[in-house]
């Protein structure tokens, strides 16, 4: 039967108190500033050993040095030039284990002055440096870096992010990655999204800038990529990517079923790498599926809300195959009370208490400010900046390789493997981006890093679970040519 009456589609919001501190930043919130004095900790040092010089001669014995359990050599293999090894202090470095319950600090005290010892040095703790952006406002931003800060009065666990800072040390994205938030339009006034916004497109007339009575777009655009590192406000996860406003929706935040369609299309036809969507209906017709496959036969990405009602089937169009569903976690990375879930969920992202850009009349929020809002909404773009950086880096990377770094580099927070409240979990950026760099190897369907039988019976098991993901062959079902296009990726092997 033909459809004539088009449903009703709305954003996937729940509204919160638009209030900052009055300090604007979080409580609780301390960024990595540099050398601390505290053991075991970025910045800090060792609290199980020191390091030795010992005394030209001396014997490497642990016997006479205090506190001393074992010594080791410091470098696993020695410089080849002993002469400049030893001009630069290289050589006769050790490794010294304390004993339980001696302090470093103390020990290096008593151990300097020792004969046998030219020098005794705390073990400095480094590694891999998170990028911490300059806006006022991102000690307020857990979903980035969460370091256990409270927002709206609820304490926070320390880690329940998306390792955005992280991420950033690997790429911060590229202007010409193109992020389409379809949603009310995106504020063309917005300090915090200038930088960032090209010229968008309305399908329900007027302008594509945001409606004044809900700013939902906006505040989506901000989350996904708001201008970063500018003194001010927000950070966005895609940083430097770009942001496309395609306008679908009409005043409060609802729209019908073929001008979303339309504005997929359009994102679609002008750059889109990744859609966000933000949005969903509980009922949809063919037209809507059908744009979400045109955009995907596309190479475009497509990132949309599961929706924010528990106990009900999963909103299109994340329940479609060509988008990646997402559900919302707290700071404490518990699944929000009000998602939907269902089987078709793929991963989760924050999505209570999000502070992002706002921008409506004063009666209905802060003129070019900044609110808290709750929803798969918010949650949507957190995914939606990831691809848009893991499109950064691999510009080639396709929808299903996406999918697939997801299932293998999220945080499994549920049962163990893919479960209906959290898919595969929630999302980490960083993980997601590293692999994107090297692209992917199909058949490492574990995704364990090495090709072995459980790549066999893990495909066996989504496979007659019936998971998209068994689709090896692309053609939308499963069949016997899966399972031969899986043994021909299995024994080229991965590079």
């Amino acid at each position: 039967m033909r459809r004539t009456v088009a449903c009703s589609i709305s954003v996937l919001l729940v509204s919160s108190a638009a209030v900052l501190g009055s300090d604007g930043v979080a409580d609780g919130f301390v960024p990595f500033t540099g050398k601390v004095d505290q053991a075991d900790v970025m910045g800090g040092f060792r609290s199980d050993a020191v390091l030795l010089r010992l005394a030209a001669g001396a014997a490497v014995d642990a016997a006479g040095l205090p506190g001393v359990v074992a010594l080791e050599v410091a470098f696993d293999v020695q410089p080849t030039n002993g002469a400049l090894a030893e001009r630069h202090g290289l050589t006769r470095l050790h490794v010294a284990t304390l004993e339980a319950g001696v302090d470093a600090r103390v020990a290096i005290t008593q151990l300097s002055g020792l004969e046998t010892v030219d020098t005794a040095e705390l073990i400095g703790i480094g590694g891999l440096l998170s990028t911490t952006p300059d806006d006022t406002d991102f000690g307020l931003q857990y979903g980035l870096l969460n370091t256990g800060q409270s927002i709206n009065g609820t304490v926070g666990t320390a880690g329940a992010d998306i390792k955005a800072s992280e991420a950033w040390t690997i790429t911060t994205g590229d202007a010409d990655v193109v992020i389409a938030i379809v949603d009310t339009g995106v504020s063309q006034s917005h300090p915090d999204l200038q930088a960032n916004v090209l010229p968008g497109h309305s399908t329900v007339g007027g302008s594509w800038d945001d409606d004044i009575f809900i700013s939902h777009g906006t505040h989506c655009a901000g989350i996904a990529s708001g201008d970063t590192n500018n003194g001010q406000g927000i950070a966005g996860v895609g940083w430097d990517c770009s942001i496309l406003p395609v306008k679908v929706l009409g005043l409060f935040g609802s729209g019908s079923e073929p001008d979303i369609a339309a504005g997929i299309v359009w994102a679609a036809d002008n750059g889109a790498d990744v859609i966000s969507l933000s949005l969903g209906s509980p009922d949809f017709g063919s037209v809507l599926e059908n744009a979400c496959n045109y955009a995907a036969d596309q190479g475009v990405v497509l990132v949309a809300a599961t929706g924010n009602t528990p106990g009900v089937p999963i909103f299109a169009p994340a329940r479609f195959d060509a988008t990646i569903a997402v559900g919302a976690t707290d700071n404490r990375d518990r699944i929000a009370s009000f998602t939907t879930t269902g089987p078709e969920m793929t991963v989760t992202a924050p999505g209570v208490d999000v502070w992002s850009a706002w921008d409506t009349i004063p009666l209905f929020g802060p003129s070019d400010g900044y609110a808290f809002q709750s929803g798969t909404s918010m949650a949507t773009p957190h995914v939606a900046g990831t691809v848009g950086l893991m499109r950064s880096v691999n510009p080639t990377i396709t929808s299903d390789e996406v999918e697939a770094i997801f299932a293998s580099t999220s945080v499994d927070l549920g049962a163990p493997g893919f479960d209906p409240t959290f898919g595969f979990g929630r999302i980490d950026a960083f993980a997601a981006v590293s692999a994107a760099i090297g692209g992917t190897c199909p058949a490492d369907f574990d995704g364990d890093g090495a090709l072995t039988l459980f790549d066999f019976l893990a495909f066996q098991t989504a496979f007659g679970d019936g998971d998209a993901t068994a689709d090896f062959d692309g053609d939308g079902s499963l069949t016997l040519f899966d399972f031969l296009a899986f043994q021909t990726a299995f024994d080229a092997g991965c590079d």
